[in-house]
């Protein structure tokens, strides 16, 4: 697993240079990316992807990669995907017995917008315009916005990791970023 920033950044683009679909990256990995600096021990690398494109992430990923999709809290953990329809808000867990582990998020878009939402919100959804999702930055790789980040540190059980990234995510946000927060987080 990658220490440091530019160590990810390597890391990042020869996992996904392969991949020509949209993509971003999202979790702990992001929040760093948006300090500059690394604040903590990561376990994997999350990256966003769109469901809409879950044919090409499957055929492009699945010769190197053991893809298992996790679609709903209680499904095992331990089935490989078979490229089947992915139930909304679904995630991967993307490994191989040399690369870092991924874990690939699964988003949802349409009109514009870009939804987020989680099992954890019972339903409930947020709305970003969909240029939010992979926002070009100087370290030459896509990133999630800030805001959308810090929502999905936010919500559901919220770990200790998950605490101190909101913390040290929060700053970084303007009034109007912090406005959407407040309001997609509400419960």
């Amino acid at each position: 697993m990658p220490t440091d920033l530019p160590a990810l950044i390597a890391t990042v683009k020869r996992l996904m240079a392969s991949y020509t679909g949209t993509w971003a990256l999202c979790g702990g990995w992001a929040v760093d990316a948006w300090l500059g600096r690394v604040t903590r021990e990561h376990e994997d690398i999350d990256i966003a992807v769109f469901r809409d494109e879950q044919e090409l992430f499957f055929r492009q990923l699945a010769p190197t990669w053991r893809l298992v999709a996790h679609e709903t809290e209680e499904a095992a953990h331990d089935i490989a995907w078979d490229g089947h329809p992915l139930a909304l808000w679904s995630h991967i867990h993307a490994g191989n017995t040399v690369e870092p582990k991924r874990e690939l998020h699964v988003s949802e878009r349409g009109e514009g917008s870009w939804l987020l939402g989680h099992w954890a919100l019972k339903g409930r959804t947020a709305a970003l315009p969909q240029a939010r999702f992979a926002l070009d930055t100087d370290l030459g790789l896509p990133v999630m916005a800030p805001e959308a980040v810090a929502f999905y540190k936010s919500i559901g059980e919220q770990r200790a990791r998950d605490a101190q990234d909101l913390a040290h995510l929060l700053p970084l946000l303007d009034a109007a970023q912090r406005r959407w927060l407040d309001d997609a987080a509400e419960p």
